[in-house]
């Protein structure tokens, strides 16, 4: 008998093409769900950006108040200069310098504009955001008040302008205690009219 060559060994049998490029799919664990993951890295993103902005916009909207009130201040000096400058031009018979009766020929004169009369970021309606009371100002001592800004531009306090230039700023309690001075009794009643309406 003859004998038979040895055989090579037989490769293992192929498998399909599709399923030798899939590999094995990863095992399912119990946990959350992608939607939920998604959602918790959602949220850490939104709850710090929340909180800075809790902490940043009351820090803005003070800058913006400071802002305004010291655009205020400068509208105020212009006033005064104003007014200086147009008693410089109307003295009486004995040299005294008499500021204009209102704020209206400052501006026929283009001394200041009407502009400068309203307070910034407030639509008040009225021609000008501050009371102007210039009577007997050549009698009263350089801290009598002069003009002022309404009360409802700032609920803290008032910008004011007095008789010597200066521009300052009072809280409500201080200006109020200013207005009580003797001095400034007659310009406290004029205000009081002009705010009221009475």
């Amino acid at each position: 008998m003859s004998e038979q060559p040895p055989q090579p060994p037989q490769p293992p049998a192929q498998q399909p093409y599709a399923q030798q490029m899939t590999p094995p799919g990863p095992r399912r664990r119990k946990g959350l769900p992608g939607w939920a993951i998604a959602l918790i890295i959602v949220v850490a993103l939104i709850v710090p950006i929340a909180l800075a902005t809790s902490i940043l916009l009351p820090s803005l909207s003070r800058a913006r108040m400071l802002a305004r009130r010291a655009s205020s201040q400068a509208n105020l000096k212009l006033i005064g200069s104003a007014c200086r400058l147009y008693g410089v031009e109307h003295q009486d018979a004995d040299g005294v310098e008499q500021f204009p009766p209102t704020l209206q020929p400052l501006i026929d004169r283009d001394i200041i504009t009407e502009k400068t009369l309203l307070y910034p970021g407030l639509e008040s309606g009225r021609a000008s955001d501050y009371f102007y009371y210039p009577q007997g100002h050549h009698q009263k001592p350089g801290g009598a008040l002069l003009a002022c800004e309404y009360g409802d531009c700032n609920k803290e306090g008032r910008n004011v302008l007095q008789i010597n230039g200066a521009v300052i700023w009072m809280e409500e309690p201080e200006f109020q205690a200013s207005l009580a001075r003797p001095e400034n009794v007659e310009f406290a009643i004029a205000l009081r009219k002009a705010e009221t309406g009475q």
